[in-house]
């Protein structure tokens, strides 16, 4: 898994071994596979706050995904009118905490912004962790601190 969201197996690759080792023929793996992938969906309020927040910041969408994310579940749900800018890890090669969170160094740094002024919301307690001892302010979602709850907090 980690080797695909890092961009080293192909979801071609990855559906193949499914359909062999179910037994069932590739064409109808990957047509469940395509489908799931741009069935996915976002909160409408999450992505509106989003917007109002653009007017003054840039909206990253940093994910340790595959490259199906990008090539079937941005367009679907039209995720690049949202975000300034979507880095995916299977086409840097980096998932979020690999080597102490450099995937987030690499665009402050390429940004010419600083640390402190960036904001991560993330579901995973190790990730914002790290980002947090990066400098940053981390705002871990759960059950009861959703998303929205952090976008409408900024």
């Amino acid at each position: 898994m980690n080797d695909w969201m890092r961009g080293r197996h192909t979801s071609e690759t990855i559906n193949q071994l499914v359909a062999d080792e179910l037994g069932v023929p590739y064409e109808t793996v990957w047509e469940w596979f395509m489908h799931d992938c741009r069935s996915m969906s976002v909160s409408v309020a999450a992505l509106e706050r989003i917007q109002e927040l653009r007017e003054r910041f840039w909206a990253i969408l940093v994910t340790d995904n595959m490259d199906c994310f990008t090539r079937f579940t941005v367009p679907s749900l039209e995720l690049d009118k949202h975000f300034d800018r979507i880095i995916n890890s299977s086409e840097t090669g980096k998932l979020k905490m690999d080597n102490e969170g450099e995937v987030f160094w690499d665009f402050v740094q390429g940004a010419r912004a600083a640390m402190e002024d960036c904001v991560l919301i993330d579901n995973s307690k190790a990730t914002c962790d790290q980002f947090a001892e990066l400098g940053g302010k981390a705002c871990f979602v759960d059950d009861k601190k959703t998303a929205e709850y952090w976008l409408n907090k900024l």
